[in-house]
């Protein structure tokens, strides 16, 4: 969205569905951070870290633009559906939004703070984190997608997900408790950094779940108005 479109704001139902479509932009440029942090967070260099915070530059951007436009379609005249879908574009934009700064601001700085400590990260604590990375990867790209058509049953996978997503958390939890104990060198520092990461993962599915809910209960109110 380089800039709203005007002429689409004569017709609110269509300029509501171009903000869907920047959302599904937005969703891409958040995916493609969550894809890479963790090779960076685990691994990478200083300069791979930038990289990632910079496109959180162009998530801040077009979230900006979103709810610039957002703001032009909240003066017209909207019915009851449109003013709820208005307000459920507006919630998963700053989902979106929120999301990419916790990425910035949390896992950047947790890839910083393994370079500045001169932590090095287990295999075995590598392939915990990364299956934990996995799982809620696969969470947000569904949330993402049941925002982008207005699926309720991909909506209801995510939402489901859950318990899984805790006690994968759990274990992940466990397997660093364990490991506290081993005899080996900066094992402190190396904790409160792999505990750091499991929380702040965990939390990015915290707003794949606040996506989700969007559209289950814009859905479910949908179905009543039609009943």
């Amino acid at each position: 969205m380089s800039a709203p479109n005007e002429e689409l704001l004569e017709t609110p139902s269509i300029a509501l569905e171009r903000v869907r479509m920047e959302i599904a932009h937005l969703g891409e440029h958040v995916e493609m951070m969550l894809k890479s942090i963790m090779p960076a967070v685990l691994h990478g260099a200083p300069e791979d870290l930038a990289k990632i915070a910079s496109i959180n530059q162009r998530v801040d951007v077009l979230f900006q633009l979103i709810i610039a436009y957002l703001s032009k379609i909240s003066r017209l005249e909207l019915t009851e559906l449109q003013n709820r879908e208005f307000l459920r574009l507006m919630d998963a934009a700053n989902s979106l939004e929120d999301m990419g700064d916790l990425i910035k601001s949390n896992l950047v700085g947790l890839g910083n703070s393994r370079i500045n400590q001169s932590v090095s990260v287990s295999p075995a604590t590598e392939q915990v984190l990364l299956g934990h990375h996995d799982k809620v990867s696969r969470a947000v790209s569904i949330a993402i997608q049941s925002v982008v058509t207005n699926d309720p049953e991909a909506a209801k996978i995510v939402i489901e997900m859950e318990d899984e997503i805790r006690d994968i958390s759990h274990t992940a939890a466990a397997h660093q408790a364990q490991r506290l104990v081993a005899d080996e060198p900066l094992r402190m520092k190396t904790y409160a950094i792999e505990m750091d990461i499991i929380e702040r993962i965990r939390r990015v599915y915290s707003y794949a779940k606040r996506l989700a809910r969007t559209v289950d209960s814009n859905r479910a109110y949908a179905d009543s108005e039609s009943s």
